[in-house]
């Protein structure tokens, strides 16, 4: 029998999985499920640790989430294999490389269809941060005829740890991912 420590399933092998992947279902303090295991996120409340930036894309808004909350879209826009279901608290993970690291564990958290979605995220391997989360929010909006401008806001950064580093981490990768689902708009179709 698995043992289930704040969303963390070890099995009997030892080994552990995290969220929806995992196959298992938190439980609140009276027996209800819940969808966020609110005890992986370091820290939170209004002054939260983030950053923000901002991506212009060629395309219509309804394109742009569309390719942006697929796993299909991932695939196109950066070439890496997804599992995102979106639902509140679906998969929202996507996968490096050949081994299938990446956002495992990791879950939808809200959206409102062709404006916004929310998702946890986690460190990378080379952390030991790894095993919490941390939260983006991303906003999809107008900007002129057939152009959309992403809002990237990604939080829950510690002061803590290595959470400064992972922070320097991410405002260093959101920009290229950015980039890449803005160039994808911008290829001849096929």
């Amino acid at each position: 029998m698995p043992l289930v420590i704040g969303g963390l399933v070890l099995s009997a092998a030892g080994d552990a999985t995290l969220g929806p992947s995992a196959g298992n279902t938190m439980k609140g303090p009276t027996g209800e499920p819940i969808a966020v295991d609110a005890g992986m996120f370091p820290n939170g409340g209004i002054g939260v640790q983030g950053f923000e930036i901002t991506q212009s894309v060629n395309a219509p808004v309804a394109a742009v989430y569309e390719r942006f909350t697929t796993s299909a879209g991932w695939k196109k826009f950066l070439g890496a294999e997804a599992a995102i279901d979106l639902r509140v608290g679906g998969s929202w993970e996507v996968y490096f490389g050949d081994d299938k690291i990446g956002s495992n564990g990791c879950q939808v958290l809200s959206y409102i269809p062709n404006e916004m979605v929310s998702f946890s995220w986690n460190a990378p391997p080379t952390f030991a941060e790894r095993a919490q989360r941390i939260w983006c929010v991303v906003h999809f909006t107008k900007d002129g005829e057939n152009k959309t401008s992403v809002r990237f806001q990604h939080y829950g950064f510690s002061e803590s740890g290595n959470w400064k580093k992972v922070q320097g981490y991410f405002e260093k990768a959101w920009p290229n991912v950015l980039k890449a689902l803005a160039a994808s708009f911008a290829e001849p179709s096929k």
